[in-house]
């Protein structure tokens, strides 16, 4: 009875690691169609590798921070600022800003 209380205390204590830790670690989320992709950046840092568009050309875009209700980012190294609302192009996309909160950033990109 006590090795198994030992393994589970274990599990636990394993499990709440992996959850600091990928709470604490900058995250990315996107979903994508065909021509567009709406994406989740949580924390600074996060950053994707997207391939959009039936051409297949990678884009890398990164969240690179958030002051006050002001969002940097990046796409293929050219850096942007942004308000919830803009809409920027850049390296052949069409960036808006969809949603600034806290230190999460939400843009919908499409080809052009």
């Amino acid at each position: 009875m006590a090795v198994i209380a030992i393994v589970v205390v274990l599990v636990v204590i394993v499990a709440g690691v992996v959850v600091v830790q990928a709470f604490n670690s900058p995250k990315a989320e996107a979903k994508c169609s065909n021509t567009s992709c709406d994406l989740t950046f949580s924390g600074k840092g996060a950053a994707v590798d997207l391939s959009i568009g039936s051409s297949g050309g990678k884009k890398v875009i990164k969240h690179d921070g958030i002051t006050g209700s002001t969002a940097t980012y990046t796409v293929d190294g050219a850096t942007q600022t942004c308000q919830a609302g803009d809409t920027r192009k850049v390296s052949g996309l069409t960036v808006t800003c969809s949603s600034i909160r806290d230190q999460t950033l939400t843009l919908k990109v499409t080809n052009g």
